[in-house]
């Protein structure tokens, strides 16, 4: 499927990106107007580890993340067993800050 009509966005994303030290850019709007698409696009061909939320346990939710950056590091202990029990002990007010 084609990506179009998203360059401005993507410059912006890009410019956000290039700059030093820690940036955060929130990205909302309407249901299905394209923003999972334009993240997507984005970080293709850039160090990222995409994780989408869905409806499950929080425990869930931290297995499911531990194997994305797990998978992403290429680190099995990581992807299997470490993050879900490590995060276990953390609060997510501490935990997810990188």
């Amino acid at each position: 499927m084609k990506f179009i009509n998203s360059e401005k966005e993507l410059e912006i994303l890009d410019e956000y990106y290039k700059k030093e030290g820690f940036q955060f850019v929130p990205i909302y709007g309407r249901r299905r107007i394209g923003k999972t698409r334009l993240i997507q696009e984005f970080i293709s061909g850039k160090p990222a580890v995409y994780f989408l939320a869905d409806m499950v346990s929080e425990a869930e939710h931290l297995k499911n993340l531990g194997r994305s950056f797990g998978e992403y590091l290429q680190d099995f202990i990581l992807m299997k067993i470490l993050f879900p029990w490590f995060m276990k002990g953390c609060a997510w007010n501490s935990a997810l800050i990188f």
